[in-house]
């Protein structure tokens, strides 16, 4: 009874475990407003977990730096299982394509079985595979005066996507000749 008891306490432990290789971490310094970090157009005192970057910060405020853990790189033949609503580490999750199961290749080289989707960083786009063909979904063009907001760059499509736009002043003659 006792080595039913040893053995379930394992595969449970082993179950529950998560693949550190799936893991990457590196530090970035910021500015601070007052005890706070900021980094990419976020503040915060000491945790965030942003959803749309799959990541968790930790604020150190005494180096002025923001520890950042983040997915790394799928192996070869690996994607990323992101979905919008999954939690850090969760969104870490990846699925592997056999070569032989694999019926699209994406430019970059992720292989890609049928009904299968990629959402790309670099550069920003969807890949989806159907019926053995390569569909590549795009970011639609920024309006006049907007650009692709920079912050969102090294997040996956469709939040690289993202734009912002600036918002200018009337020049002068233009609010002279107002009719009014």
């Amino acid at each position: 009874m006792l080595q039913r008891i040893l053995l379930f306490g394992l595969a449970l432990e082993l179950a529950t475990s998560f693949d550190n290789s799936d893991l990457k971490t590196w530090l970035a310094t910021v500015q601070m407003d007052g005890d706070k970090c900021i980094y990419r157009n976020y503040t915060f005192a000491l945790y965030y977990n942003p959803k749309e970057a799959c990541e968790d910060w930790t604020c150190n405020k005494r180096e002025k730096t923001v520890s950042v853990v983040g997915c790394s790189d799928p192996p070869t033949g690996c994607i990323r299982n992101a979905s919008s609503d999954a939690a850090f580490p969760e969104c870490c999750e990846k699925s592997c394509v056999r070569l032989t199961d694999a019926t699209c290749t994406t430019p970059n080289n992720i292989l890609l079985a049928d009904g299968q989707a990629y959402n790309s960083t670099d550069p920003c786009v969807r890949y989806e595979c159907n019926n053995k063909t390569i569909t590549t979904v795009r970011c639609s063009e920024p309006p006049p005066g907007c650009t692709r907001d920079s912050t969102r760059s090294s997040y996956g499509y469709p939040t690289c996507c993202e734009i912002r736009c600036v918002k200018t002043a009337s020049p002068p003659e233009a609010l002279a000749n107002k009719p009014g």
